[in-house]
């Protein structure tokens, strides 16, 4: 299963739509509202006994560094795969919760010239960089660091080998 934790009715839906034109496959969003902190930590304490081992957990967010909500995500990260959004804001990703944890996978953009977008966030060896930008979903293009972060896990859920496969997906998208 691919459990993507954002909101019901705009970022969610996209997030989707993303997964399942990479993997062709169903995903299942937890409504999240990361700007209500105090609601975000009851959601992820019960999102914990939801989760499975085998989950794929897309976090298209980050917030500014938090330690109750670290405290959370790194639970959850010991039951499931989770990939962060790396953010858009030309910082590193060490300020913010979950990005700064060691056992979530965090992803980066890419623009079509294999590069990393002017925005997005950066400060981690072990990042995944992905192309992220001009993604068209019925007729409004999409771009960030979230987009990369649907594609990585809809990559992951896909393949075996994710190394591999975001190479192939990246040189796939060069312009």
């Amino acid at each position: 299963m691919i459990w993507i934790l954002d909101d019901l009715e705009t970022h969610g839906p996209i997030m989707t739509r993303v997964i399942k034109d990479i993997c062709a496959s169903t995903s299942e969003i937890y409504n999240t509202n990361p700007s209500d902190i105090f609601n975000l930590y009851d959601i992820l304490k019960k999102f914990y006994d939801v989760v499975d081992k085998d989950d794929l957990v897309l976090i298209p967010w980050a917030v500014k560094a938090d330690i109750y909500l670290d405290t959370l995500v790194y639970n959850i990260a010991d039951k499931a795969q989770i990939f962060c959004s790396a953010g858009n804001d030309n910082s590193s990703v060490l300020n913010y919760s979950p990005t700064r944890l060691p056992n979530v996978r965090v992803v980066g953009c890419l623009n079509k010239s294999l590069k990393p977008t002017q925005v997005t966030n950066y400060g981690r060896d072990d990042m995944y960089w992905v192309v992220g930008t001009s993604y068209d979903i019925d007729q409004a293009t999409h771009s960030g660091s979230s987009i990369s972060a649907a594609v990585c896990v809809a990559l992951a859920h896909k393949h075996k080998d994710l190394n591999q496969a975001i190479y192939d997906y990246n040189l796939s998208c060069k312009l």
